[in-house]
């Protein structure tokens, strides 16, 4: 069933980049350039595709004074601002959709990040959560999940070796799409495969 409400989508950004921590300190790993472009940029992209929503994007406190920058360089006024400065002519169109960005409290973890978020936007209603430093192209995410039946949790994830993307539930043997033979996936512990 398609919702005709806004998505609530909340991106888990709240890392350091240890791993990369020789530019990190200098950069969120989510605004590394892919294709030219920010990784944020690509996952606001796809959520905008998915339809109309209310996004949030949970940072971690270093980060602070970059995402103060970032929300602006987002906004619409932020792009519009850009596009005079740069003399652009005609004006490019926005690429992003609205989001709001706020700093993770409490011990950094991905369900800190999702806890977080979902007392920014305090709404009933499903929550979708998106990893802002993973990006996978080719079929949108948020518009399958969508699809998925209300109020059901469901995790989609797609396998290291480029597989198709799967759909693990959580609390039922129902399936609702796998793009391979269910024998070769591995169901997340205490999840059932579908």
């Amino acid at each position: 069933m398609i919702r005709d409400h806004a998505l609530q989508v909340v991106v888990c950004a709240g890392g350091l980049g240890t791993r990369i921590a020789g530019w990190a300190r200098y950069i969120p790993k989510e605004f590394y350039p892919v294709g030219g472009r920010p990784a944020i940029v690509h996952l606001l992209e796809e959520i905008t595709q998915a339809g109309p929503a209310d996004i949030v994007i949970v940072c971690h406190p270093y980060y602070q004074a970059f995402t103060q920058w970032a929300s602006t360089a987002l906004s619409q006024p932020g792009h519009d601002r850009y596009t005079r400065a740069a003399q652009l002519s005609p004006p490019s169109p926005a690429t992003a959709q609205p989001a709001a960005f706020i700093t993770q409290r409490g011990p950094y973890a991905d369900l800190t990040s999702v806890l977080n978020g979902a007392d920014h936007l305090a709404a009933p209603g499903d929550l979708y959560v998106a990893f802002a430093d993973n990006l996978y192209p080719g079929d949108n995410p948020l518009t399958a999940l969508r699809a998925a039946p209300p109020g059901q949790p469901a995790v989609l994830a797609r396998a290291y070796h480029g597989a198709p993307r799967v759909w693990w539930r959580l609390d039922s043997p129902q399936m609702l799409w796998s793009g391979w033979p269910l024998s070769s996936t591995v169901p997340p512990p205490g999840g059932t495969t579908v």
